[in-house]
């Protein structure tokens, strides 16, 4: 399941790229591409230590925020320094 939606987030990406923002949709791509590599290669490496963690979605709550503030952060310079 949490392959399936870092797919759908990779793919929302490439559509906002296609769409009316390109650098976020890059953002979200690069995002949900490290998060699924980290487990491909935790497959590859060490697989008698794959789980569910091993996508390090629930990373930890400090992870959460910044992301989060990176979103926030990026929209507010949208807003204030639109760039057309």
């Amino acid at each position: 399941m949490r392959a399936f939606f870092l797919g759908w987030g990779f793919s929302s990406g490439l559509k906002l790229m296609t769409g009316f923002s390109e650098p976020f949709g890059l953002y979200v791509c690069l995002l949900s591409f490290f998060h699924y590599s980290e487990f491909l290669i935790t497959s590859y490496i060490s697989p008698e230590t794959l789980s569910l963690d091993s996508f390090l979605l629930n990373h930890s709550k400090e992870y959460g925020i910044a992301a989060l503030a990176s979103v926030i952060e990026f929209q507010l310079e949208i807003y204030a320094v639109p760039c057309e």
